[in-house]
């Protein structure tokens, strides 16, 4: 996990575990940090469902066709 104080870009890889059934969260400030929006890049593209639950709180849960132990790659960049 890394988070950039100048830029506000944030990356989570993980190797995602299947078996768990509960969601990812990333918490965002987004009034500090995100005032403006931000891009969620997710890869490999479509392994991963994604709604924010609140303002600033996010939930990724795989998608079905997500193999177990597959690296995931979250990036957040602010707009």
């Amino acid at each position: 996990m890394d988070f950039d104080s100048v830029t506000f870009r944030f990356e989570l890889t993980f190797n995602i575990n299947t078996d768990i059934h509960q969601p990812t969260i990333v918490y965002l400030n987004k009034k500090l940090n995100y005032p403006f929006g931000q891009d969620i890049n997710i890869s490999p593209q479509d392994s991963m469902i994604w709604n924010a639950t609140t303002s600033n709180y996010y939930e990724f849960l795989p998608a079905l066709s997500t193999k177990n132990n597959t690296k995931i790659t979250i990036i957040i960049y602010a707009l």
